[in-house]
């Protein structure tokens, strides 16, 4: 028997028959303990093949996680995506897709900076324990309400992506996954490479402070930058062989998730989701295959999916 898995328990027929699935049940899947649970019951039932399909439904399921993390309240929770692909939109160039993600930015701003403030905020929830910080005098108080606005910017797309991204890695290097599925330790490198091998932010504009000199251009003072962070992750004078994607690589030192004051104020917890959803993973499942074509989600700044197809075979 076959089993299909999808974040919002809905299945399309494209992809049941894509993947082959004969499907005799639907479980939700939307972070470790969902995912663990879900293969458990798929065994329970006899199956050989899981079907995992990933897409709006997967948005979805990291867009709740993220929520109680920050602390943020269920309602409205379908901005956080919204705003998330407007703002990493926005970074690049004046296009179309720039126009069409702008559509609802004022309804969709409004929304947003109401749920910064400390009354719309979980207690104890991460973007509560900012405002205790201000509390306690360690940041500034009007900078609480933008810390707790990069949670909910920067920390949604790019974790739900980098996690997608992933996914994609293992599932076309079964050499690569076959290694993480052995020693489940490996979760962190893995999900570090796939950073660096895939970079879910591709590009950044930084603004130049005052006149300098980048690699021999001259660059005058308030010059826009745009520094290509995919580039330099595949860049071969700092990593050997890299257009390979290795686990065992330790990338220490990648660009995609930036670097000192303009590192990524969540990186810490985009690396523990994407921990342990990798290592639920690796003791759970013995193999993933890919379960038919992806498609790409277009951003100005992002690399990010659509769908992806994956079979899940069950240790």
């Amino acid at each position: 028997m076959n089993v299909a898995l999808t974040a919002g328990g809905r299945i399309s027929g494209a992809y049941a028959e894509a993947a082959g699935t004969t499907i005799k049940a639907l479980a939700p899947v939307g972070d470790a303990t969902m995912l663990a649970k879900a293969i458990a019951a798929a065994r329970g039932a006899g199956a050989e093949r899981i079907a995992v399909v990933g897409g709006e439904e997967v948005e979805r399921a990291c867009r709740r996680d993220v929520d109680r993390v920050v602390g943020e309240s269920e309602d409205g929770r379908e901005n956080l995506l919204v705003y998330g692909d407007m703002v990493f939109n926005s970074m690049g160039p004046r296009n179309e897709r720039l126009a069409k993600s702008t559509a609802r930015v004022a309804e969709v701003t409004q929304w947003i900076m109401a749920h910064c403030q400390r009354d719309k905020l979980k207690p104890n929830g991460f973007g509560d324990q900012i405002y205790q910080a201000a509390d306690a005098g360690e940041i500034d108080p009007q900078h609480a309400p933008m810390l707790v606005r990069s949670f909910l910017s920067a920390g949604v797309d790019t974790t739900i992506n980098g996690i997608g991204n992933a996914l994609y890695s293992l599932a076309h290097h079964p050499d690569q996954y076959a290694m993480l599925h052995a020693d489940a330790s490996l979760a962190r490198p893995a999900f570090e490479e796939a950073l660096r091998w895939e970079s879910t932010v591709q590009t950044f504009f930084r603004t130049a402070a005052g006149h300098c000199e980048i690699a021999g251009i001259p660059v005058r003072d308030s010059t826009k930058v745009l520094c290509m962070l995919a580039s330099a992750n595949r860049d071969p004078r700092k990593w050997p062989e890299p257009n390979r994607f290795d686990i065992q690589r330790r990338p220490t030192g990648h660009m995609a998730l930036g670097s000192g004051i303009h590192g990524c104020v969540g990186q810490a917890v985009a690396r523990l989701e994407g921990e342990v959803v990798l290592t639920a993973l690796a003791k759970r499942v013995k193999r993933i295959e890919v379960a038919g074509p992806h498609t790409r989600r277009l951003n100005n700044t992002l690399r990010a999916l659509e769908t992806l197809p994956l079979h899940l075979i069950p240790v």
